[in-house]
This record gives structure tokens, sequence and C-alpha cells, in this order.
């Protein structure tokens, strides 16, 4: 059997086929799945079409996984996917001698101002309302269902004593690294925000429970900074004051943090020993993970919505 069944999650039950190849033997499949997962450089036009149409037929989603080239990236667009992995999203395209253009230097300097150890909002808030997209997309994500708010926020100011600083914090990341990345194919920050839920939600399940999944969620975000700002990863985070738990595990370096950053690229890179094996270090049931990482797409593809919204004219 090529596909592989997902666990309940927690908002109802959602399956994954993993690696579907469409056959007599698991074509009664179809009939359960909500997503399936298609190895596009293994898989021919044929037989992809295939899956495409029965797809659609039965409204189920389809990720396209293996993307390493622009080409494969349109064709799969073309063909139906709405999800995707590969090495396509994530590798930095390195100019050297290139200068970032000025609308970005305020997005990075929001990010080296809201990770300093001490934050000072105020300072934060200055380089916010220096751009008036920062400004509305922040508050419009703030005040969105996604917080459940009963009182409008109107300031960053206000914004802290809602949530807290390191909620916020988490928020005043993804939507600055969502304006840096403004100009790369969205499935690239899709992929930042669903590896920081990713992260934060195996974290809490795990043996590592006791610690801070503010950090694992920004860990996870953070994994993505060098596709994004197409800059080698060393050289990124040493311009940005993380906490090393944060900062090593994506320098390949020793952390408590590093299993759960470790476990979701080896499920990424269906490196599945790895998995197992990171499982059992972790005490994680292996069998749930399919269905946290389709929660973690879902939520991720939600919020990009929100953060890439233009402002009102």
């Amino acid at each position: 059997m090529h596909g592989r069944l997902s666990a309940p999650e927690r908002g109802g039950l959602h399956r994954a086929l993993d690696d579907f190849v469409l056959d007599d033997e698991n074509a009664g499949l179809l009939d359960y799945a909500d997503i399936i997962k298609v190895d596009y450089r293994l898989s021919s036009d044929e037989e992809r079409l295939a899956v495409v149409e029965k797809a659609k037929a039965r409204n189920i989603k389809l990720l396209a996984e293996k993307i390493e080239t622009h080409e494969e990236f349109r064709q799969a667009v073309e063909e139906g996917f709405v999800y995707f992995q590969g090495y396509f999203f994530s590798k930095p395209e390195i100019v050297e001698g290139r200068r970032m253009p000025e609308s970005k230097l305020v997005k990075l300097e929001l990010l080296r101002t809201i990770n300093q150890a001490d934050v000072d909002f105020n300072k934060v808030s200055d380089v916010i309302k220096r751009d008036v997209s920062l400004t509305y997309k922040l508050l419009r994500y703030i005040n969105s269902a996604a917080f459940g708010l009963t009182k409008q926020i109107e300031s960053i100011q206000q914004a802290v004593v809602f949530l807290g600083q390191m909620q916020l914090k988490k928020w005043v990341n993804l939507i600055a690294l969502a304006e840096l990345g403004s100009d790369k194919p969205t499935e690239l920050l899709v992929n930042a925000a669903m590896r920081a839920k990713l992260c934060e939600d195996l974290a809490a399940q795990s043996n590592l429970s006791n610690l801070s999944f503010d950090e694992m969620f920004l860990m996870g975000m953070f994994s993505r900074v060098d596709a994004i700002l197409d800059k080698p990863m060393g050289d990124v985070l040493a311009d940005i004051p993380l906490p090393g738990e944060i900062k090593n595990p994506l320098l390949g370096q020793p952390s408590t943090h590093a299993p759960i950053y470790e476990l979701v690229k080896a499920y990424e890179g269906l490196d599945w020993d790895r998995v197992e094996a990171l499982c059992a270090e972790l005490d994680l049931d292996p069998e749930a993970i399919p269905g946290v990482y389709a929660e973690a797409i879902q939520w991720a593809s939600e919020v990009m919505v929100l953060v890439k919204a233009a402002p009102d004219k």
C-alpha cells in the first residue's frame, strides 16, 4: 500500500495519504482522504493527472512533494496542487553584493528590535509606525478571530497588555518575516509558518513539554529565514539577537530544542527511520504526526491569508 493514514486531529477527523500512487489496491482510500501527497519526481504526468482528476471529484487537497525547480512548481500549480514541499522553497539564492531594498531594512530592524533580551516595546512601536503596511497587518491580525479578543486593539502598547510580551513577539516576528518574503513564493512563507506551528505542537506532546513552546515556534519560523533573505543562515542569525536554544539547532549545533527541529526536518524529508528514532527519543507517537502536520499546514495557510492581505485603500 502506497498511502499512509493519519491519526485523528483534535478538531475532527482528517486523513492524509502519503506518497500516494493510484492503483486498484488503494483506490478505495480516496473516499477517506482529506489530503493526498504525491512525489512529483517519481510520478509521471499521466499518474499525477489521474490522481488530480480523482481528487478534484472528491474535493481532496493535493500536496506536491520534492519540488526542486521553478518549472516544477509552475507545472504543479497548473495541474491543481495547492500545497508544496521541496528544496525549491528553501534554497537561498545567494547574490554577492546585492543591497537589500530600503523597504526591507525596516522589517529587518524590527526583527532586531523585537528579539532583544529586554524588549523595549516603545522602540518596537516606533519601528512599526514607520511602515503603514506593518502597522495595518499587525493590528488586523491581532484583532482577527484567531485571537478572540473582546476589545479592539489599537496600538502596540495595548497589544502588550492583552497578549503579553512573548505572544506579541511571536506575531511581530511572523509578520515581519512575511513582509521580508513578500517577493518569494507564498509556499515558502506558508512552510515557515507551518514549521513554527509544528515545532510548537510537537513539543507540547513530547517529553520536552516543560520547555518554552514560544521558543519552539520561533525556531521553526526562523528555519526558513535564509531562503527568505537569500543569505546564509549563519550571516542572518548573527544579525538577529535570538536565544542560543533557538539559533543553535538552525546552525547544526547542540540545543535542548534540537530534537524537535530534527524531527520536523526528518518528516519533511520522508526519512522514516530517523522519524521513528526521534519519536522514541521524544516519547511521541509517530502515528499521530501526520494529523498534527496536516493541522499545521491548514493553520499556516489561513494565517498567511491574513498576514499577506493588503491595507485597505
